[in-house]
């Protein structure tokens, strides 16, 4: 009560809230006037807080908006925001969760163009051209393919891509990188029926 609040702080407050639970609460905290400190700051504005504002919004399309409000202020901020690709991500992921491949797309291909080297992100960026939307032009197996291949590279030990990778490569007619992909997943500790039923339709 004694301080103005700085964003860190507010950001915090937010995700306090969010992890509780109480997400009314979280977008509440973000509103100015909620206490006299607040009139006329521009705190709320801060991508910091707009983020944590974006998770708790249960509306997707609200939770986009303010993504998208915390991408293009930190935009402003050129070099002063060095962390830009992770709000794209974070567009992306929500995008995606909400249907909006479009969108999704856009911005993980601007995060990867800035991290390419982020197994998630190439994961994602294979999940999105796995998704159903002929406006858009997916699905795109070919380019998943390529993007799954990236994430395998750079995290290898993780068992779910390769048993996507080795399921697309099976559709693609490619056997022999198909068995490859999905012993690896059973190596890594993949128990999924589907694990089993892929590969033998693989090797017979």
């Amino acid at each position: 009560q004694a301080t103005t609040p700085q964003a860190p702080e507010v950001a915090a407050l937010i995700m306090a809230f969010r992890r509780c639970g109480e997400r009314d609460g979280a977008v509440r905290a973000a509103q100015v006037g909620w206490r006299p400190i607040f009139e006329g700051d521009d705190i709320c504005s801060h991508p910091l807080v707009l983020t944590q504002v974006a998770l708790a919004q249960p509306d997707a399309a609200q939770a986009i908006s303010e993504a998208r409000d915390a991408l293009e202020f930190a935009g402003r901020q050129g070099d002063g925001w060095p962390e830009l690709p992770m709000l794209q991500y974070l567009l992306a992921w929500m995008a995606f969760n909400a249907g909006d491949y479009s969108t999704a797309m856009q911005a993980i291909m601007s995060a990867l163009a800035a991290w390419p080297d982020e197994s998630r992100w190439q994961e994602m960026a294979a999940r999105i051209y796995l998704a159903q939307d002929a406006d858009v032009g997916l699905p795109d197996k070919a380019q998943a393919i390529r993007h799954l291949e990236q994430a395998v590279t750079l995290e290898p030990e993780r068992a779910g891509n390769h048993l996507l990778l080795g399921q697309l490569y099976l559709e693609e007619g490619q056997t022999g990188r198909a068995v490859q992909s999905l012993q690896r997943a059973v190596e890594l500790g993949a128990t999924e029926p589907k694990v089993w039923l892929t590969l033998a339709q693989a090797q017979f």
